[in-house]
Parts: structure tokens; C-alpha cells; sequence
């Protein structure tokens, strides 16, 4: 199980890389955020294998 995370600055985009995860059985979706520096704190935790 890979964990994924989001970034990008246009929600539609978000919503179709999540719906796209979550038929994809290996990936796990940790999160999504619009705002690039508001994700920093989750990266230093380490637990993020695939960024889109």
C-alpha cells in the first residue's frame, strides 16, 4: 500500500485524482491541499510514498 497526497491548486483536478485513487487498490489517500507551504508539517512526519 502506497501512501499518496495531493497537491495542486484547482480543486476539479483534486477531485479527479481522488476519485482515480480510490479505485486503485494500492493506493492510499492521506490527504489533499490546495496550498502547497500548508503541507509541509505532514511531509516531516514522512509517511508520504507518492505526491501528485
Amino acid at each position: 500500500m502506497l501512501n499518496c497526497y495531493i497537491i495542486d491548486d484547482e480543486q476539479p483536478a483534486i477531485n479527479v485524482l481522488s476519485s482515480f485513487i480510490k479505485k486503485t487498490p494500492f493506493l492510499n489517500l492521506v490527504g489533499k491541499n490546495i496550498n502547497a507551504l500548508e503541507t509541509y508539517p505532514v511531509f516531516k512526519l514522512g509517511e508520504i510514498d507518492l505526491l501528485f
